[in-house]
C-alpha cells in the first residue's frame, strides 16, 4: 500500500513539473494587427484583405491631367506606351476611391503584371491582340464595354476619350464574388531605414576588394522615358515621402494634392516592339517583366541597388540587394517605374 501511495505521489509530481501528462499551455499575446500585403500598413477593416486586388488603367497624357484616385491606390505602375507617353496601372485593395480616372485601354504587358497579384482589371478597351492575351491569362476582366454604366461614366468637364471615370466600390460590386486575394508575402516591409555604409577611418588600411554597398543617398530621381515624358521624384524629409513631378510641373491630382509615395521602385526592363500600331502610326512597345534586370529602390531619402528576377508568368518577382539579401520596402504606397534598359536615370546625392 505504501509503495502504491508513493507511486501515485511521484506520478502527480512529475506531471506537475512537466515530466508527464498534458504540458501546460504556453502564454501567447494578442494576434498581430491585420496588415495589407501591398502596403505593409495596418488596416482598420480586416475584411478588405479578403477581397481581390482591383487594377484600374489610368491615362497619363497631358489631356488626362489632373487624374483622380491615384493617392488611394496601394501600388501604382508606370509603363511606357505609344509615342513615348506613359500609362498607369493603379492597384487597390486596402483603400477605396470614389472617383478614379481617366480610365483608358489596356496594354500587352498588363496581364503579366497582374497575374502576380491575382488582380482583376478595369479598363476602357483593348486592341484585339491585347484582348486575346487578357482572356488567355484568366484574370477577371471588368471592361467598360462589359460592365457599362453606372459603374463607368463620362464627365462633361472633359472631352472623350479623356473623360471616362469609375469607382472602386462600383467595380467591386460589378465583380461580385469573382477573384481571390493577393499572395500574403509579395513584399517585405519595415519602418527601419536601410543602413548607410560606415566611412572608413582616416589612416586605416584599405580593405582589399571591399564588398560593394547596396545603400547610398538618393533624394531625387529623374527618369527620361522619352522626349514626351520625364518622371521626376524629389524627397521631402518632412513628409518622409517622394513627391512626383511631370517634367518641370508638380504632378497634381484633381483635388489639388501632389502625387507622393513612400517607395519609388525602379525595375529596369527590356523594351521590344509589337505589331500593334496606334492611330498616329506609333508601334506599341512590348514591356518585358519576365526575366531579370537591375532594380533600384528609393525610400527614406536613400537608394538601394540590386537585381530583380522573375522566371515565369506564374512566378513571383524577387528583389535582392547587391549582397543577395531581400530588399525591404517602407510601409506605405509604392510606385513601380518600369524603366527601359537604355534610359539613363540620374539621382541627386
Amino acid at each position: 500500500m505504501r509503495k502504491t501511495i508513493l507511486g501515485c505521489l511521484l506520478t502527480i509530481t512529475l506531471a506537475a513539473c512537466g515530466g508527464g501528462g498534458t504540458p501546460a499551455a504556453k502564454k501567447t499575446g494578442p494576434p498581430p494587427p491585420p496588415r495589407s500585403s501591398l502596403t505593409g500598413l495596418v488596416v482598420a477593416d480586416p475584411s478588405v484583405l479578403k477581397r481581390p486586388v482591383l487594377a484600374i488603367k489610368v491615362e497619363n497624357s497631358e489631356a488626362a491631367r489632373p487624374q483622380s484616385g491615384l493617392d488611394a491606390a496601394d501600388i501604382v505602375y508606370e509603363e511606357l506606351a505609344e509615342g513615348g507617353i506613359t500609362r498607369f496601372i493603379a492597384l487597390f485593395e486596402s483603400q477605396d476611391a470614389p472617383k478614379v480616372g481617366p480610365v483608358r485601354s489596356a496594354r500587352l504587358v498588363d496581364p503579366d503584371i497582374l497575374l502576380e497579384y491575382n488582380a482583376m482589371l478595369a479598363y476602357s478597351g483593348a486592341h484585339h491582340i491585347v484582348q486575346a492575351a487578357l482572356i488567355k491569362s484568366g484574370i477577371v476582366l471588368l471592361s467598360h464595354g462589359k460592365v457599362g454604366s453606372p459603374t463607368y461614366y463620362r464627365s462633361a468637364k472633359r472631352y472623350a476619350p479623356h473623360n471616362l471615370y469609375t469607382s472602386t466600390a462600383g467595380l467591386y460590386k460589378a465583380a461580385g464574388d469573382k477573384g481571390e486575394p493577393p499572395p500574403a508575402d509579395l513584399f517585405q516591409f519595415s519602418e527601419q531605414p536601410p543602413v548607410l555604409p560606415s566611412p572608413q577611418p582616416s589612416g586605416a588600411t584599405p580593405t582589399p576588394k571591399p564588398r560593394p554597398s547596396s545603400v547610398s543617398i538618393g533624394t531625387s530621381i529623374r527618369i527620361p522615358f522619352s522626349g514626351n515624358q520625364t518622371s521626376i521624384w524629389k524627397y521631402d524629409a518632412a513628409k518622409d515621402s517622394y513627391m512626383r513631378w511631370q517634367g518641370s510641373s508638380r504632378h497634381k491630382l484633381e483635388d489639388g494634392s501632389q502625387v507622393a509615395a513612400r517607395n519609388v521602385l525602379l525595375l529596369f526592363v527590356r523594351i521590344g516592339t509589337t505589331a500593334i500600331v496606334d492611330a498616329a502610326g506609333h508601334n506599341s512597345p512590348d514591356v518585358e517583366v519576365i526575366g531579370h534586370g537591375k532594380v533600384v529602390l528609393y525610400r527614406n531619402g536613400l537608394k538601394v541597388e540590386g537585381t530583380w528576377t522573375r522566371s515565369s508568368k506564374s512566378g513571383r518577382t524577387k528583389l535582392l540587394d547587391l549582397a543577395g539579401k531581400p530588399i525591404v520596402l517602407a510601409p506605405g504606397q509604392t510606385w513601380v517605374e518600369l524603366v527601359p534598359n537604355d534610359v539613363e536615370v540620374t539621382t541627386a546625392q
